[in-house]
Parts: structure tokens; C-alpha cells; sequence
């Protein structure tokens, strides 16, 4: 228990040295937890608070980065290295990163990898090179041998995606769920005969896939292969999808070819360039065609028909990769976790 009058451990220096781990030594309690009770971004109880905060005052402690990197050789600056950055649901993690590691003394450095492995690869090394405090990366690359090489001993979390076989902390929705429950959304609509249709093939998306056929095999409904198609991985801004017609093709060949009644997008991008070409081409929701989507982007709520909704707790994502990486960077040694984050099924424009 904390005893406000007790002596200091010996190892507990009493000055404006201390270390978030130190308090939360002192406190008995975790680093995150004592991030959160500085930066007010989780409830925490009022004892444990209590504890947290006479710590604090007992040690006297501030966060000095510059001090920081003179006791453990690195910067105070965290890499978060992202696949894409075009697509706004990583700068809402970003925003949701930033809220609990800013208040511990490090700051948020984006990098936008464009879904290039080579790009990813120098701005990883790059990070290693500068000592940053510690990575939180969606990655492109995924083979765990080329990203273990380039992340050495660098605190890392990989966020979103996830290596096979990688030995780094990660966190992910759930997205098996989450797809099986758009699917079956659909399908209870009236859906009998879905597209599946994304940017690219990754850990993610073959998720997505399993809990969408998952969804189709127990409704007895017949998985066609040929419906289950990928694009042109590049990003793009907006501004630049409206003009381009990558998916088109896709498009036209699962709508007109295939007679699909249902469109289900993998993410909010392939989203916004398959609602562009359905109201291009005077193809109504729902009269002429079901539409689901993994995320419910901002600008969909301006949309005039119903779409059906996967969303991810954009927050919590950020927030528990990065209390996870805070726990890595202070030193605490604890097994590999991978946290799954609940997804949940939205209707929006729904009369």
C-alpha cells in the first residue's frame, strides 16, 4: 500500500529525475495507468488516482526528454509508420496515439509508407538510426524476417496488420466478426448473391473474407470466387479518386457479368469510389443494389441512401497500441499480447 509518510525505496530518486516508471513503482501501479491518470484518457478509480497523483507530488516528477535520452540512448520521439496516410482512419488512430503518449514526454512523428514495402523499409531504418523511442507501425511488408532485421530492439507495435509468425505486440479488430456480421446484415436484407471487393490481399483483409464466406456457408448461400476481387493498391487522395476510374472494370464486371445484389467494400476507400460509380451510373441503394462497408467514414453520413456499416473503435485502437508501446519503452517485461478491438454494425441513412 502507499504510505505518504514511508521512506523512498533507495532505488526511487526524489527529484525531478524520476522516471514514469518510478512512479508508478511507488504507486504500485503500471506506467500505463499512470499515463492515464496524467492525461485523463481512461476512467481510473479515485483510490488508485489518489496513489498516482501523491506519487507524482512525492518525486517531484516532470518529463524531461532530453534527460530521457541521456539515461537510455534514445530520442523522445515515436514513429508511426503507416501504410497509407491518405486514408483519414489512421490519422484518427494518430490523434488517439498522440492523447496518451503526448503527456508522458513523446511525440508522434507520421510517416507514410504508401503502401510500398521499400518506402516502409528506409523509413523503419531511418527511425533505428535516429534511436526513436519507439514504433508503432501498420505495416506493408509482410514477411517478419525483412521487418525483425530493420525494427532490431526498438519498442514496436504493429497496428491494423500484422506479420505472420511476428514476435512484436499487435493490435487488431475483429475482423472476422466484424465482416461476418456485415455479411449477415446483407443477407438478411435480401442479399443472396455478395461481391466482396478491395484494395489488396493482406492478414486483414483475408479476415474480412473468412467471416464474409463464413457468413455466406451459414445461410447456405454459394461462396463465388470469381465475386471476390482486388484493385489497384496505390493511394490516392479523394480529390484524386473522384477523377480516376480504377475500379471501374471491377465494378462493371460484378454489377453487369455477375448480377450481383450486393456490394460488400473492404474498407472506406474502395467504399468511396464504389458509392462514386453507383451514383455515376444511376445505380440506386437499396432499390437496384445492397451496399455494406468495413468503416463508417465521416463523409458517409452525407450520403443519401442506406449503407450498412462496420466500424472500428478508432480510439481504442490507438489507445491500447499505445499503451502497450509505453509499457515496451519504459522496460516492463511482460508476455506478447495481441488485443483484439470490438468492431460494431452500423446503419446509416437507415429510414
Amino acid at each position: 500500500m502507499f504510505d505518504e509518510g514511508a521512506n523512498l525505496p533507495e532505488n526511487i530518486i526524489n527529484d525531478s529525475e524520476a522516471s514514469m516508471k518510478d512512479v508508478a513503482g511507488l504507486a504500485g501501479v503500471s506506467t500505463a495507468t499512470v499515463s492515464h491518470v496524467i492525461n485523463g484518457s481512461r476512467n481510473v478509480r479515485p483510490e488508485t488516482r489518489s496513489k498516482v497523483e501523491k506519487a507524482i507530488q512525492t518525486l517531484s516528477y516532470h518529463v524531461n526528454p532530453t534527460a530521457r535520452k541521456l539515461r537510455n540512448g534514445r530520442s523522445s520521439i515515436v514513429g508511426f509508420v503507416v501504410s497509407n496516410l491518405t486514408n483519414y482512419f489512421y490519422i484518427e488512430i494518430g490523434s488517439a496515439i498522440e492523447a496518451l503518449i503526448s503527456p508522458a514526454g513523446y511525440q508522434l512523428f507520421y510517416m507514410n509508407s504508401e503502401e510500398s514495402a521499400e518506402k516502409e523499409a528506409s523509413h523503419i531504418s531511418n527511425c533505428v538510426l535516429e534511436n526513436f523511442a519507439g514504433l508503432i507501425i501498420v505495416p506493408v511488408e509482410q514477411d517478419w524476417k525483412k521487418l525483425e532485421k530493420l525494427i532490431g530492439n526498438t519498442p514496436c507495435v504493429f497496428l491494423d496488420r500484422c506479420p505472420a509468425g511476428a514476435r512484436k505486440d499487435v493490435v487488431l479488430s475483429t475482423n472476422s466478426q466484424g465482416a461476418f456480421s456485415g455479411a449477415m446484415e446483407l443477407i438478411k436484407r435480401g442479399a443472396r448473391h455478395i461481391a466482396f471487393l478491395a484494395p489488396s490481399l493482406d492478414p486483414t483483409m483475408q479476415e474480412r473474407i473468412e467471416g464474409y464466406e463464413d457468413a455466406l456457408h451459414q445461410n447456405g448461400l454459394e461462396v463465388d470466387h470469381e465475386c471476390v476481387l482486388f484493385g489497384d493498391t496505390r493511394p490516392k487522395t479523394f480529390s484524386d479518386m473522384l477523377k480516376a476510374r480504377d475500379w471501374d472494370k471491377l465494378l462493371e464486371f460484378v454489377i453487369k457479368e455477375k448480377h450481383v445484389d450486393a456490394i460488400f467494400s473492404g474498407n472506406s476507400i474502395f467504399a468511396f469510389s464504389a458509392l462514386n460509380y453507383l451514383h455515376r451510373n444511376n445505380i440506386r441503394i437499396p432499390e437496384d443494389l445492397l451496399f455494406a462497408t468495413f468503416d463508417a467514414a465521416f463523409w458517409m453520413y452525407s450520403v443519401n441512401s442506406p449503407v450498412i456499416a462496420v466500424e472500428q473503435d478508432k480510439t481504442k485502437l490507438g489507445t491500447v497500441a499505445a499503451e502497450l508501446l509505453i509499457r515496451r519503452m519504459s522496460g516492463e517485461v511482460f508476455p506478447l499480447a495481441e488485443k483484439r478491438i470490438d468492431t460494431s454494425l452500423i446503419l446509416l441513412n437507415d429510414a
